[in-house]
């Protein structure tokens, strides 16, 4: 009786199925950026790993050219409570002033009644090109050959409608 039941158990263990967790590697868009344009991760999960919702996940940190990404997830190791489809998930991290950062992400979700769970899911470089942004200067609108090339033409205007000017405003007054 017990090696048939042995049997049932292996049999019934082989037709389940497995729990389909995945997270695939996050992606940076666009790879190499221009400053002040928002760079955007790209991160797929689904069956049994789901990203929390809310307006603080993922938690951004920047400090100086490390850029810290940890998102707040879900994962369930039993096939039967997978509830969670297939998402594609884009997230803003920031715009970037010109230099090279590196962008880790990382991954934190408690199993049932076992201690938390920081996955790190990568480190990936991001390239921001351009000069970088320098103070205004003043630049000068005349210089001094070009002012007093304006103050002869005014002067030089004015001479020739001169006349014509003195007849428009000529006004006969009988005293």
């Amino acid at each position: 009786m017990k090696p048939l039941l042995f049997a049932f158990l292996i049999a019934i263990v082989s037709l389940t199925q497995s729990a389909g967790a995945f997270v695939n590697p996050p992606a940076l868009a666009p790879e190499v950026a221009q400053p002040g344009q928002v760079v955007n991760l790209h991160l797929t999960t689904g069956v049994c790993d789901g990203v929390l919702g809310g307006a603080n996940n993922p938690a951004i940190t920047i400090n100086g050219q490390s850029i810290d990404v940890l998102i707040d997830a879900i994962r369930r190791f039993d096939p039967l409570f997978c509830p969670f489809p297939t998402v594609n998930h884009v997230w803003p991290i920031g715009t970037f002033g010109p230099g090279t950062y590196s962008v880790t992400v990382r991954y934190r979700f408690t199993p049932f009644g076992l201690p938390t769970v920081i996955e790190a899911l990568g480190v990936l470089p991001l390239q921001v090109q351009g000069t970088p942004a320098t103070d205004p200067r003043p630049v000068p609108a005349t210089n001094w050959p070009f002012l007093a090339l304006m103050v002869i033409a005014i002067l030089l205007i004015g001479i020739l409608y001169s006349d014509k000017v003195l007849r428009l405003c000529h006004f006969d007054v009988d005293l």
